[in-house]
Formats: C-alpha cells, sequence, structure tokens
C-alpha cells in the first residue's frame, strides 16, 4: 500500500474531527475486535468523492450484540454472515461493515490449502474460496490486503501476515486466464456463425478478464470493474494498455470490417494470454 494513501486517510480524518482512536472509542471495540480502514482512498487512487470503507472484524458474541443496530437492507445471514452499521462520528456518515474474524480466517485457510499452479485446485476454487462466493471472496481478501489498522493493531498485523500475496495473486490470473480461454472459444464460434456483433462482446469479455490478469500478475488488485481501467492507467503506458483501450472503445481503421479488427484483437489477446501463463509459470486448463 502507497504511503501517500495512508497520508490521504490521516488528512481526510483530521479534516472532519475524526481519528482512529475516536472511531475505536465509539464502536466500543472488544479486546478481540479487529477495526481497519480500506477503500480507494487508503490505496491511493480515490478521489474528492472517495469513501473510507471501515471493516470491523469480531467474535460471534460481538456480531450478536450488535446485530440489532444493523441496517436491515444490507443483512446476511448465511453463508457469510455480516451487517452494517451506520454511524455519524464527528462530520462523517460512516457505514461500518461488521463481520466474523473467523470469515477471514476460515478464508485464509482455505486459500493456504490450494495450490493455484495447479490446474486441479483452480477448478475446485473456481466458484468459491471454501465456504464464501468467489467474488465475495476475492473483495474480503483484497480489503485485508489493503487495509490500516485503526483499532487492535497486533492483530491485524497477525492476521494480514497470513495473507500469502503470491499464492492470492497467481489464484487470481489462473482463474482470469480461464475466463480468457471461455471468451477466446466464444468468440472464435461467434466468427463462425458471421455473429460479428457478438463476436465484439465476446472479444470485451476476454480484455477485460486479461486486464484482471495483468493487474494481479504486477501485484495489484481488482475487485471492482470500476477499477479496471484506473488501475491498468496506473501501471503506465503498455502495449496491452493500448490493446484494451482499442478494444473497449472500438478504435478501428475506417477501412476495416468490425470482423476484421476482432479478428486481428482476437490473435493479439491470445498472444497476451499466452505471455501471461508463462509470465506466471502455470499451464493450460481443459481443452
Amino acid at each position: 500500500m502507497a504511503g501517500g494513501g495512508n497520508m490521504g486517510v490521516e488528512t481526510y480524518l483530521e479534516g472532519r474531527g475524526l481519528s482512529f482512536e475516536l472511531l475505536s472509542d465509539r464502536l466500543k471495540l472488544d479486546e478481540d475486535d479487529v477495526l481497519f480502514v480500506t477503500g480507494s482512498r487508503v490505496e491511493g487512487v480515490g478521489d474528492t468523492e472517495s469513501d473510507l470503507d471501515i471493516y470491523l472484524l469480531t467474535t460471534e458474541e460481538g456480531l450478536q450484540k450488535r446485530a440489532d443496530r444493523f441496517a436491515p437492507e444490507r443483512c446476511q445471514q448465511q453463508p457469510r454472515r455480516f451487517g452494517i452499521l451506520y454511524e455519524r462520528i464527528g462530520n462523517l456518515e460512516l457505514d461500518i461493515e461488521v463481520h466474523l474474524r473467523r470469515t477471514f480466517d476460515d478464508l485464509l485457510d482455505a486459500l493456504q490449502a490450494i495450490d493455484p499452479w495447479d490446474g486441479g485446485d483452480i477448478l475446485e476454487s473456481y466458484d468459491s474460496l471454501g465456504s464464501v462466493e468467489r467474488d465475495a471472496a476475492v473483495e474480503l481478501l483484497h480489503r485485508l490486503r489493503t487495509g490500516h489498522p485503526a483499532g487492535n493493531i497486533a492483530a491485524f498485523e497477525k492476521l494480514r501476515g497470513r495473507l500469502d500475496d503470491r499464492k492470492f495473486a497467481v489464484w487470481n490470473v489462473h482463474h482470469a486466464l480461464i475466463r480468457s480461454r471461455d471468451a477466446i472459444a466464444g468468440t472464435r464460434r461467434s466468427l463462425r456463425r458471421n455473429d460479428t456483433e457478438n463476436a465484439y462482446l465476446r472479444l470485451s469479455a476476454l480484455y477485460d478478464a486479461l486486464g484482471d490478469a495483468h493487474l494481479f500478475s504486477r501485484n495489484q488488485r481488482v475487485d471492482r470493474w470500476k477499477w479496471r481501467l484506473p488501475k491498468l492507467r496506473a501501471l503506465g503506458k503498455s502495449p496491452f494498455l493500448e490493446h484494451y483501450l482499442d478494444v473497449r472503445l472500438m478504435r478501428y481503421d475506417e477501412h476495416e470490417s468490425l470482423g476484421q479488427f476482432v479478428e486481428r484483437q482476437l490473435e493479439a489477446g491470445r498472444g497476451l494470454a499466452e505471455a501471461l501463463r508463462r509470465e506466471v509459470g502455470i499451464g493450460m486448463v481443459g481443452s
């Protein structure tokens, strides 16, 4: 996490009459509770309209004693139990996600148990990590990975220290490359049927998958589609970024048909996928 992101958070809080200490006191943390802040502002990629995301990890007892204050429209009980608290502290209206600390321990155990370089393990964990649906698992581990402790720092650091960044990255790269393989096959089918418009849509899905793989392979994390392009841009100009923008913005020569454009970018995408696969050191899964 960039140092500038932390400075931005401190300044953000101070300008609104808030501090980590005040936040911890207001939430009446128990001894085993872990409090951290995360989100685009902490990562240093947010703007003046970005909110601060606050996570409180607690015990079963801690979750239950706060349950009557959870926002009913954003409370989930199974299989991933958590709730949202709305608090006004200082000059800020804050929403705090309250999760079972055990959920994070279970996710870290599940990640530790898989070999992300192994195709069989990837297929088994394609839709979920342990008992948590994949997208939710990626978001929670991403938030932990980029989080900044705000309460019970030692416990946060211990939990964060269990997250194997390399394994997490490869798991996500491998998953994204499977998606890219499927998108390549779908694009080809549409081209064979002369359905160039659908072929283009599948090509777009291919480059979104490759964008995710590209970011994770470079120690970046993307848990929401809206950050894909800003984070790709933050890596600097590259052949991949140019291909990505060409596809997503439909930038092609006026003398080139849509079908020809799709075929050209499909071939480029295949090459980019192979390069990423070699870079991370993983093989193909399936045919």
